[in-house]
């Protein structure tokens, strides 16, 4: 079985050789990742001793718009890594200067984008992200999208766009929803499924429990998106540096191989990475 993790970050400390942008360290001391870099090498090792067989980078925000670190480990180890970074939606010409510049770069499967604050969402739908919304489409870019919130936007932007093929991160919700919120925030996500254009990342779904391994609270939302999605349009994955506090990597496999058993053997074979591959075009 192919195993791939849908999301990663690696990065390297600001130095004055290589620093983060302004507010880049302020954005890094506000996540829950790991303090220490992570390096290529150190996240083969983990890959490699967990059964992970390929991970796609995800440039992390404090380190701004570099991507020297990521394309440099897709280089180090061949057919390992991918990645998907980011560019501007709020200044095309930006935008598309570095668009240009990576069509020659294979690593580079897709991009992906957050949209933590109201301003960021309004650009999905307010025409400030159209000239990327029509370049994804018509180049069949695959674009991954963190958005907690306002997921009408989404649902317009699918429908607007049936030709622009969108991944939720993180399962679409927030970490710090529980109860009715939670499910509230889960069954939203479920009604997306209803766009053949929209798929899901099931990763870092530990980060959502109050419990330990294996993370029995929440079984019924993953099966919730599972059963909406289809095996076909389910990623799994972990954005493993910020859970390593509460399991291994090798647990972040297991949980879904071992532990959850409305999955069949076709279903795994999918969610573990050939759909993810298949999406990106990332072929085994």
């Amino acid at each position: 079985m192919l195993v791939c993790d849908s999301q990663i970050h690696l990065w390297a400390d600001s130095t004055a050789e290589r620093p983060w942008p302004e507010g880049g360290q302020e954005t890094f001391n506000n996540n829950p990742h790991r303090t220490e870099p992570m390096g290529a090498a150190e996240m083969i090792g983990l890959m490699d001793e967990a059964g992970i067989d390929r991970a796609v980078i995800v440039p992390p925000g404090w380190e701004g718009n570099m991507v020297d670190i990521s394309l440099q480990a897709c280089r180090d180890y061949p057919g390992r890594f991918c990645i998907m970074p980011w560019v501007p939606l709020n200044d095309p010409d930006e935008g598309m200067k570095r668009l240009e510049a990576w069509k020659g770069e294979s690593d580079i499967k897709g991009l992906r984008f957050t949209f933590f604050n109201d301003e960021q969402r309004s650009w999905i739908t307010d025409g400030t992200a159209e000239w990327y919304w029509d370049y994804a489409e018509k180049n069949d870019i695959a674009t991954a999208m963190f958005i907690l919130t306002e997921k009408e936007r989404v649902t317009e932007l699918a429908t607007r766009h049936p030709g622009l093929r969108i991944v939720m991160d993180h399962l679409g919700v927030a970490g710090s929803l529980r109860g009715d919120a939670m499910k509230e925030a889960i069954d939203g996500v479920a009604n997306l499924a209803q766009h053949p254009n929209v798929s899901l990342k099931v990763s870092g779904t530990p980060g959502l429990s109050d419990e330990g391994y294996p993370f029995a609270d929440v079984k019924p939302y993953l099966k919730t998106c599972i059963e909406a999605y289809g095996a076909e349009r389910c990623y799994w994955g972990t954005d493993i540096t910020r859970l390593m506090h509460k399991m291994t990597y090798s647990q972040t496999v297991t949980h879904f191989t071992e532990e959850l058993d409305f999955l069949s053997e076709a279903d795994l074979e999918l969610i573990m990475g050939t759909a993810f591959c298949d999406f990106l075009g990332w072929p085994a």
